[in-house]
C-alpha cells in the first residue's frame, strides 16, 4: 500500500509540471526554458550524488568510478534523448497547436503502449492489467472530453479544415512524444536500471540540457528572470519535477516494472484537472467526479494484480 501511495504522490508531482510549465512558457520558448531547467537540475543532482557518496549514505551500485563509465554515459544520453528532449520537447511543441486537454489525453495513452510492448517482449499477458488500463483510460476520456467541450467539439476540431495542418502537426508531435516516453521507460527497465538512480538522473538532465543549448535565448532569459512567478516556476520544476519526480519514476519502475509503473500516468489528467480547478478557478463537473472514480477503481485493480503476482512469486 505504501508503494501505491508513493506512486500517487509521483503522479501528483508529475502532473503539476504542466501547471508550473504554464507560468514558464508564457515568457520564453519551451525549448529554451527546458534547456536551462535540465542543466540546473543535472548540476543539482550530481552535486547531491557527490555529497551522499562522501558521507557514505549512498550505495554505489557498480563501482566508485561509475560516473566515468561508458555504459553510464551511454544510457544517460539515450534516456535524456527519449525522456527529456523528445518527450517534453515534442509535447511542449505540440501544445502550441493543440489544446492542453487534448495533449494530456494523448499522453495518457502511454500506459497502453508501454504495457503492450512489455507484454509482447515478456510473452506474459495479464487480464487484470489490461482491464485496469482500459477502465482508467476511459475515466481519463470522460474527464477530458468534457474539458474540450464534449464529443461534438472534439470532432469539430478534427474536422475543421481551416486548422487541419497545424492541428495534425500538433497531434503528431504529441504522439511521437508518447512513443519516446514509452521507449525510455522500457529502455530503463531492460538495460539501464543497474545504474545508481541519482547519478543516472543527474547525467540524464545534464545531457538533455546540453542537447537543447542551441535553442537557448539569452535575451529572453534576462527578461524572464525579472518576473517572480517565472523564478518560482523554474525552481519548482528543477527541484521537484526534474529532480524528485524523475527519481520517484525510476523507483516505481524498479518496484512494479515498466507496464505497471506506467499505469500511474493515468492519474495525471485527473490531478491536472484538480490543480486547474484550484489555481485557475475552473469549475468541477460531474464528468470530473465520474472519471476520477473510474481511475481510482483502475488503480485498485492494479494494486490487487501486483499483490497476486507477489504472492505467486513468494508462496507461503
Amino acid at each position: 500500500m505504501n508503494k501505491m501511495i508513493f506512486g500517487v504522490v509521483f503522479s501528483l508531482l508529475w502532473s503539476s509540471a504542466f501547471i508550473a510549465g504554464k507560468y514558464s512558457v508564457d515568457y520564453m520558448s519551451p525549448l529554451s526554458f527546458l534547456s536551462v531547467r535540465f542543466l540546473l537540475a543535472g548540476m543539482l543532482l550530481l552535486g547531491l550524488y557527490q555529497v551522499l557518496k562522501r558521507r557514505h549514505k549512498l550505495k554505489i551500485s557498480i563501482n566508485k568510478t561509475e560516473l566515468l563509465s561508458r555504459s553510464m554515459w551511454r544510457d544517460a544520453m539515450i534516456l535524456a534523448l527519449l525522456n527529456y528532449v523528445l518527450y517534453l520537447g515534442l509535447s511542449y511543441s505540440g501544445l502550441q497547436y493543440v489544446s492542453p486537454e487534448l495533449v494530456v489525453l494523448l499522453v495518457s495513452t502511454t500506459p497502453f503502449l508501454t504495457a503492450f510492448a512489455q507484454s509482447y517482449l515478456s510473452k506474459k499477458w495479464s487480464a487484470y492489467l489490461w482491464i485496469a488500463l482500459t477502465l482508467g483510460f476511459l475515466g481519463v476520456v470522460v474527464v477530458l472530453v468534457a474539458r474540450v467541450g464534449g464529443v461534438e467539439s472534439l470532432l469539430s476540431q478534427l474536422q475543421n479544415p481551416a486548422q487541419t495542418d497545424e492541428f495534425l502537426w500538433g497531434v503528431g508531435c504529441v504522439l511521437l512524444s508518447v512513443v519516446a516516453l514509452a521507449a525510455g521507460t522500457l529502455y530503463y527497465r531492460l538495460i539501464a536500471s543497474s545504474h545508481n538512480v541519482v547519478a543516472l538522473t543527474g547525467l540524464q538532465n545534464l545531457s538533455a540540457g546540453v542537447m537543447l543549448l542551441p535553442f537557448v535565448s539569452v535575451f529572453a532569459w534576462g527578461q524572464a528572470l525579472s518576473v517572480p512567478i517565472f523564478v518560482y516556476s523554474l525552481l519548482y520544476q528543477v527541484i521537484l519535477i526534474s529532480g524528485a519526480a524523475m527519481l520517484m519514476w525510476f523507483q516505481l519502475i524498479r518496484w512494479f516494472g515498466s507496464g505497471y509503473a506506467s499505469a500511474f500516468h493515468l492519474l495525471n489528467p485527473i490531478f491536472a484537472t484538480l490543480l486547474s480547478v484550484w489555481l485557475f478557478d475552473i469549475d468541477l463537473s460531474v464528468s470530473d467526479v465520474i472519471g476520477t472514480i473510474m481511475v481510482i477503481i483502475a488503480m485498485g485493480l492494479i494494486s490487487l494484480d501486483v499483490v497476486s503476482i507477489k504472492a505467486k512469486e513468494n508462496p507461503v
